[in-house]
């Protein structure tokens, strides 16, 4: 089941069941293995796909955080991919939320990393990410 009404979640867990789950559980081993080695590329990409099925399970406020703690590793060395997953994230996680206004500012801060790296890529999925979500959730329609 999907739905774009605000504090529900965008997709159910049970329209992931227990592939989410799973997901988690894998992705939480993989940072804690990334963490010890100190492999800042890698745990980037594990707490940004966590973001995202935390997200997808209606935990937003764990899905922000994971978002949190991928940025604390990339301030150490930047990775536009795992950085790129940690925003989109925190975007679809504010929209569908109802936090539009956050859902923005999320938007506009990505777009602004991704304009100072002269990477615009992120400046496009940044972009593509809100307007897309924006428009999906004022309409009632789902991506």
């Amino acid at each position: 089941m999907l739905t774009t009404e605000p504090s529900r979640p965008a997709f159910t867990p049970t329209a992931y069941g227990r592939r989410a789950q799973d997901a988690r559980a894998q992705l939480t081993q993989a940072i804690e293995v990334c963490e010890r080695c100190e492999n800042i590329a890698d745990v980037t990409v594990a707490y940004a796909m966590l973001a995202w099925t935390q997200f997808l399970l209606g935990e937003y406020e764990d899905a922000l955080r994971a978002r949190d703690l991928a940025l604390e590793w990339l301030e150490r060395e930047f990775h536009p991919f795992g950085y790129n997953i940690a925003r989109g994230a925190a975007i679809f996680t504010h929209a569908s939320a109802g936090r539009l206004p956050e859902a923005q500012r999320e938007a506009d801060e990505a777009a602004a990393a991704g304009d100072q790296r002269s990477d615009l890529a992120i400046v496009s999925f940044s972009r593509a990410r809100w307007h897309g979500r924006t428009c999906n959730t004022a309409t009632g329609t789902v991506l």
